[in-house]
Protein backbone atom coordinates (compact mmCIF):
# COMPACT_ATOMS: atom_id res chain seq x y z
CA UNK A 1 0.00 0.00 0.00
CA UNK A 2 2.73 2.54 1.14
CA UNK A 3 4.34 1.45 -1.88
CA UNK A 4 1.67 2.25 -4.48
CA UNK A 5 0.83 5.20 -2.78
CA UNK A 6 4.65 6.67 -3.19
CA UNK A 7 4.56 5.52 -6.80
CA UNK A 8 1.70 7.85 -7.90
CA UNK A 9 2.57 10.73 -5.53
CA UNK A 10 6.12 10.27 -7.72
CA UNK A 11 4.59 10.03 -10.98
CA UNK A 12 1.91 13.03 -9.85
CA UNK A 13 5.12 15.23 -9.17
CA UNK A 14 6.46 14.61 -12.24
CA UNK A 15 3.80 15.50 -14.27
CA UNK A 16 2.45 18.11 -12.39
CA UNK A 17 5.02 19.71 -11.38
CA UNK A 18 8.55 18.63 -12.68
CA UNK A 19 7.23 18.91 -16.33
CA UNK A 20 5.18 22.16 -16.47
CA UNK A 21 8.52 23.71 -14.37
CA UNK A 22 10.63 22.50 -17.68
CA UNK A 23 8.21 23.32 -20.24
CA UNK A 24 8.96 26.86 -18.57
CA UNK A 25 12.62 26.58 -19.67
CA UNK A 26 10.86 26.32 -23.24
CA UNK A 27 10.59 30.37 -23.46
CA UNK A 28 14.71 30.53 -23.76
CA UNK A 29 14.18 29.25 -27.22
CA UNK A 30 13.38 31.79 -29.71
CA UNK A 31 11.33 31.02 -32.97
CA UNK A 32 11.53 33.13 -36.21
CA UNK A 33 8.28 34.26 -35.97
CA UNK A 34 8.18 34.57 -32.29
CA UNK A 35 5.54 31.89 -31.77
CA UNK A 36 5.59 28.87 -29.51
CA UNK A 37 6.40 26.49 -32.37
CA UNK A 38 9.82 25.80 -32.10
CA UNK A 39 12.50 22.58 -31.10
CA UNK A 40 15.61 23.21 -29.38
CA UNK A 41 17.92 23.05 -32.54
CA UNK A 42 15.49 25.25 -35.18
CA UNK A 43 15.29 28.18 -33.10
CA UNK A 44 17.48 31.36 -33.57
CA UNK A 45 20.32 30.30 -31.00
CA UNK A 46 21.65 27.13 -30.88
CA UNK A 47 23.78 26.86 -27.62
CA UNK A 48 20.83 27.93 -25.52
CA UNK A 49 18.68 25.39 -27.28
CA UNK A 50 21.28 23.08 -26.97
CA UNK A 51 21.67 23.71 -23.38
CA UNK A 52 18.11 23.46 -22.40
CA UNK A 53 17.65 20.13 -23.91
CA UNK A 54 20.20 19.22 -21.70
CA UNK A 55 18.78 20.98 -18.77
CA UNK A 56 15.08 19.76 -19.68
CA UNK A 57 17.20 15.52 -19.37
CA UNK A 58 18.89 15.89 -16.90
CA UNK A 59 15.73 17.21 -14.27
CA UNK A 60 13.40 14.14 -15.98
CA UNK A 61 16.36 11.66 -15.40
CA UNK A 62 16.55 13.02 -12.02
CA UNK A 63 13.00 12.53 -11.26
CA UNK A 64 13.12 9.18 -13.11
CA UNK A 65 15.94 7.87 -10.94
CA UNK A 66 14.80 8.53 -7.44
CA UNK A 67 11.20 7.37 -8.13
CA UNK A 68 12.86 4.52 -9.67
CA UNK A 69 15.61 3.99 -6.40
CA UNK A 70 12.57 3.91 -4.41
CA UNK A 71 9.95 1.86 -6.31
CA UNK A 72 11.30 0.19 -9.28
CA UNK A 73 12.43 0.90 -12.53
CA UNK A 74 9.50 1.04 -14.46
CA UNK A 75 8.00 3.54 -12.76
CA UNK A 76 10.91 5.81 -12.76
CA UNK A 77 10.79 5.41 -16.62
CA UNK A 78 7.23 6.40 -16.64
CA UNK A 79 8.22 9.52 -14.54
CA UNK A 80 10.73 10.42 -16.40
CA UNK A 81 8.21 10.31 -19.71
CA UNK A 82 5.69 12.12 -17.62
CA UNK A 83 8.46 15.12 -16.55
CA UNK A 84 9.22 15.20 -20.74
CA UNK A 85 5.54 15.19 -21.93
CA UNK A 86 5.11 19.14 -21.18
CA UNK A 87 8.15 20.56 -22.44
CA UNK A 88 7.64 18.35 -25.50
CA UNK A 89 4.18 19.58 -26.12
CA UNK A 90 5.50 23.05 -25.66
CA UNK A 91 7.20 22.29 -28.71
CA UNK A 92 4.75 22.96 -31.11
CA UNK A 93 3.83 20.72 -33.81
CA UNK A 94 5.60 20.17 -37.24
CA UNK A 95 3.33 22.44 -39.00
CA UNK A 96 3.18 24.88 -36.90
CA UNK A 97 7.54 25.13 -37.39
CA UNK A 98 7.18 24.89 -41.09
CA UNK A 99 4.62 28.37 -41.41
CA UNK A 100 7.93 29.88 -40.61
CA UNK A 101 11.03 27.63 -41.44
CA UNK A 102 9.11 25.59 -44.11
CA UNK A 103 12.73 24.13 -45.73
CA UNK A 104 14.57 21.14 -45.82
CA UNK A 105 17.24 22.47 -43.90
CA UNK A 106 14.58 22.62 -40.93
CA UNK A 107 14.30 18.72 -41.51
CA UNK A 108 17.94 18.41 -41.57
CA UNK A 109 18.14 19.75 -38.01
CA UNK A 110 15.15 18.05 -36.34
CA UNK A 111 17.40 15.01 -37.95
CA UNK A 112 20.58 16.46 -35.74
CA UNK A 113 18.33 17.09 -32.65
CA UNK A 114 16.60 13.55 -33.40
CA UNK A 115 20.02 12.54 -32.51
CA UNK A 116 21.02 14.30 -29.85
CA UNK A 117 17.52 13.43 -28.16
CA UNK A 118 18.65 9.96 -28.88
CA UNK A 119 22.27 9.47 -27.38
CA UNK A 120 20.24 11.88 -23.80
CA UNK A 121 17.18 9.63 -23.86
CA UNK A 122 19.29 6.06 -23.86
CA UNK A 123 21.45 8.35 -21.37
CA UNK A 124 18.64 9.14 -19.17
CA UNK A 125 17.36 5.05 -19.17
CA UNK A 126 20.66 3.54 -18.11
CA UNK A 127 20.81 6.19 -15.34
CA UNK A 128 17.66 5.56 -14.06
CA UNK A 129 18.18 1.66 -14.61
CA UNK A 130 21.12 1.61 -12.53
CA UNK A 131 19.49 3.66 -9.83
CA UNK A 132 16.41 1.55 -9.39
CA UNK A 133 19.01 -1.85 -9.50
CA UNK A 134 17.99 -3.38 -6.35
CA UNK A 135 14.60 -3.50 -7.25
CA UNK A 136 15.36 -5.80 -10.26
CA UNK A 137 14.36 -9.27 -10.13
CA UNK A 138 16.18 -10.83 -13.23
CA UNK A 139 19.05 -9.07 -14.72
CA UNK A 140 18.47 -7.59 -18.24
CA UNK A 141 21.48 -8.10 -20.45
CA UNK A 142 23.96 -5.40 -21.34
CA UNK A 143 23.11 -2.85 -24.01
CA UNK A 144 25.56 -4.24 -27.05
CA UNK A 145 24.65 -7.35 -27.66
CA UNK A 146 23.72 -9.79 -30.52
CA UNK A 147 20.36 -10.89 -28.78
CA UNK A 148 19.89 -7.12 -28.02
CA UNK A 149 21.05 -5.93 -31.99
CA UNK A 150 17.98 -8.18 -32.74
CA UNK A 151 16.05 -6.56 -30.16
CA UNK A 152 16.73 -3.01 -30.82
CA UNK A 153 16.17 -3.89 -35.24
CA UNK A 154 12.65 -5.54 -33.96
CA UNK A 155 11.78 -2.40 -31.50
CA UNK A 156 12.31 -0.33 -34.73
CA UNK A 157 10.10 -2.09 -37.25
CA UNK A 158 7.37 -2.43 -34.76
CA UNK A 159 7.82 1.15 -33.26
CA UNK A 160 7.85 2.79 -36.96
CA UNK A 161 4.77 0.39 -37.96
CA UNK A 162 2.88 1.87 -34.66
CA UNK A 163 3.55 5.06 -35.45
CA UNK A 164 2.80 5.20 -38.87
CA UNK A 165 -0.58 4.24 -38.20
CA UNK A 166 -1.49 6.42 -35.68
CA UNK A 167 0.28 9.89 -36.29
CA UNK A 168 -2.52 10.71 -39.16
CA UNK A 169 -2.17 14.49 -37.64
CA UNK A 170 0.77 16.99 -36.90
CA UNK A 171 -1.20 17.80 -33.36
CA UNK A 172 1.49 17.11 -30.56
CA UNK A 173 -1.42 15.21 -28.64
CA UNK A 174 -1.57 12.94 -31.32
CA UNK A 175 2.28 12.74 -32.41
CA UNK A 176 3.05 12.32 -28.97
CA UNK A 177 0.35 9.74 -28.49
CA UNK A 178 1.56 8.13 -31.32
CA UNK A 179 5.13 7.78 -29.92
CA UNK A 180 3.69 6.29 -26.67
CA UNK A 181 2.00 3.40 -28.60
CA UNK A 182 5.51 3.20 -31.01
CA UNK A 183 7.30 2.87 -27.24
CA UNK A 184 4.54 -0.07 -26.25
CA UNK A 185 4.78 -1.73 -29.34
CA UNK A 186 8.43 -1.65 -29.66
CA UNK A 187 9.03 -2.67 -26.38
CA UNK A 188 6.78 -5.51 -26.55
CA UNK A 189 7.81 -6.90 -29.74
CA UNK A 190 11.67 -6.31 -28.73
CA UNK A 191 11.30 -8.05 -25.35
CA UNK A 192 9.67 -11.25 -26.85
CA UNK A 193 12.59 -11.73 -29.62
CA UNK A 194 15.02 -10.72 -26.59
CA UNK A 195 13.08 -11.72 -23.56
CA UNK A 196 16.69 -9.68 -21.61
CA UNK A 197 17.03 -7.07 -23.80
CA UNK A 198 17.77 -3.70 -21.72
CA UNK A 199 14.96 -0.82 -21.73
CA UNK A 200 17.35 1.11 -23.09
CA UNK A 201 18.07 -0.50 -25.93
CA UNK A 202 13.78 0.82 -26.88
CA UNK A 203 14.39 3.93 -26.05
CA UNK A 204 17.62 4.27 -28.05
CA UNK A 205 14.80 2.26 -31.21
CA UNK A 206 12.16 5.46 -30.41
CA UNK A 207 15.15 7.74 -30.60
CA UNK A 208 16.57 6.31 -33.95
CA UNK A 209 12.93 6.77 -35.36
CA UNK A 210 13.50 10.75 -34.29
CA UNK A 211 16.45 10.89 -36.51
CA UNK A 212 14.85 8.73 -39.51
CA UNK A 213 11.47 10.56 -39.79
CA UNK A 214 13.10 13.76 -40.99
CA UNK A 215 15.62 11.97 -43.10
CA UNK A 216 12.85 9.85 -44.41
CA UNK A 217 10.79 12.86 -44.95
CA UNK A 218 13.70 14.92 -47.35
CA UNK A 219 14.58 11.76 -49.48
CA UNK A 220 10.75 11.02 -50.09
CA UNK A 221 9.40 14.98 -50.26
CA UNK A 222 12.58 16.56 -50.99
CA UNK A 223 11.68 20.77 -51.89
CA UNK A 224 8.02 19.86 -51.29
CA UNK A 225 8.37 19.28 -48.35
CA UNK A 226 6.96 22.23 -46.51
CA UNK A 227 3.89 22.02 -48.93
CA UNK A 228 3.12 18.16 -48.35
CA UNK A 229 3.30 19.03 -44.34
CA UNK A 230 0.65 21.83 -45.00
CA UNK A 231 -1.30 19.15 -46.81
CA UNK A 232 -0.84 16.40 -44.65
CA UNK A 233 0.51 14.48 -47.04
CA UNK A 234 4.15 13.95 -45.30
CA UNK A 235 5.21 10.36 -44.16
CA UNK A 236 3.79 10.02 -40.42
CA UNK A 237 6.96 8.78 -38.66
CA UNK A 238 8.10 12.22 -40.08
CA UNK A 239 5.21 13.80 -38.08
CA UNK A 240 6.38 13.76 -34.01
CA UNK A 241 9.18 16.21 -33.24
CA UNK A 242 12.03 14.48 -31.27
CA UNK A 243 11.10 15.44 -27.95
CA UNK A 244 7.62 14.07 -28.88
CA UNK A 245 9.28 10.78 -29.38
CA UNK A 246 10.97 10.41 -26.32
CA UNK A 247 8.16 11.74 -23.93
CA UNK A 248 5.84 9.21 -25.65
CA UNK A 249 8.88 6.56 -25.87
CA UNK A 250 9.52 6.89 -21.67
CA UNK A 251 6.04 6.18 -21.18
CA UNK A 252 5.20 3.39 -24.04
CA UNK A 253 8.51 1.58 -23.30
CA UNK A 254 7.78 0.37 -19.45
CA UNK A 255 4.28 -0.80 -20.26
CA UNK A 256 5.37 -2.48 -23.37
CA UNK A 257 8.10 -4.34 -21.12
CA UNK A 258 5.80 -5.19 -18.64
CA UNK A 259 3.34 -6.16 -21.12
CA UNK A 260 5.60 -9.12 -23.03
CA UNK A 261 6.50 -10.33 -19.28
CA UNK A 262 2.80 -10.88 -18.88
CA UNK A 263 2.81 -12.75 -22.10
CA UNK A 264 5.77 -15.04 -21.64
CA UNK A 265 5.07 -16.19 -18.13
CA UNK A 266 1.25 -17.20 -19.42
CA UNK A 267 3.32 -18.89 -22.40
CA UNK A 268 5.46 -20.33 -19.78
CA UNK A 269 2.99 -21.35 -17.54
CA UNK A 270 0.40 -23.18 -20.35
CA UNK A 271 0.48 -26.80 -20.16
CA UNK A 272 2.40 -28.43 -22.73
CA UNK A 273 -0.19 -30.64 -25.37
CA UNK A 274 -0.75 -33.63 -25.00
CA UNK A 275 1.17 -36.54 -27.57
Amino acid sequence: MKNAVARWALLLFALLIVGPGLARLHGLISAGDGGPDVTALTGAALGVGALTLIAQFLVAALIGALTANLVGVRAGLVATGFALLAPAHANGTLLGLMRWNGTTGAFRMLAIEGAVVLALGVAAALFVSRAGRRHETEPADKPLTAATGVAFIVALAAGGAAAWIIARETLAGQTIGAAGVAGLAAATLGRIASPRAHAAVFIGALGALAVVGPLAAISVHGADVARDVYELHVLPIARPLPLHWMAGGFIGVPLGTAWASQLMEKKAARPAPAR
